[in-house]
């Protein structure tokens, strides 16, 4: 076969070949990175990267959160509209029952084509709700497995976003590190 007659043939085969899909991305709104003793806190549980009116859409969660129990007390979670009324057509639940972990979950009983109509590209599943104990930065992490399945029970692939405190505090470090290691340099 002649090289003018491969690259169509190439091509063709490139763009017919199926395309992996992109995982939703999970990520923490937190109402304030540093606490007060005695104040209410909440962390907005946000979906991104879903279809925007098609699929995927979500039918059902199941995570777990982390935070610091000598800083923070979980007081309950709230469930978001975007997988059907709660207790009417989505099952929704929460356990707070282990000191520093609080696990919450939603089924949706809506078909596939409602939620895809019902959902946007970005919501939020959940609002998780905490007193603060102490006075200092607000810590939380997924942790477990990241479950969050499609409208037709097929677990979705998921990235964690770091909350933007998190990076701040990774370039300050990065940033402390390679001034040390400068400094280092001239000495010598």
């Amino acid at each position: 076969m002649t090289p003018s007659k491969l690259v169509p043939l190439l091509l063709a085969g490139l763009l017919s070949w199926p395309a992996t899909a992109a995982p939703v991305q999970l990520r923490l709104g937190l109402s304030a990175g540093q606490a007060q003793a005695g104040q209410a806190l909440t962390a907005e549980v946000i979906v991104e990267g879903l279809g925007d009116g098609g699929p995927p859409s979500v039918g059902a969660f199941d995570l777990n959160l982390a935070y610091d129990i000598s800083a923070l007390v979980a007081t309950g979670v709230t469930f978001g509209p975007w997988l059907g009324s709660p207790g009417l057509d989505a099952l929704v639940g929460f356990d707070l029952a282990l000191p520093g972990l609080v696990n919450f979950a939603a089924t949706s009983l809506l078909a596939s084509a409602d939620l895809d109509a019902l959902q946007p590209g970005r919501f939020v599943l959940a609002t998780v709700l905490f007193d603060a104990l102490a006075n200092g930065p607000v810590s939380l992490a997924f942790t477990g497995d990241l479950r969050i399945d499609d409208a037709s029970g097929l677990k979705l692939a998921v990235s964690v976003v770091p909350a933007p405190a998190t990076w701040l505090l990774l370039v300050v470090a990065g940033a402390g590190l390679g001034l040390q290691r400068c400094s280092g340099l001239r000495r010598r």
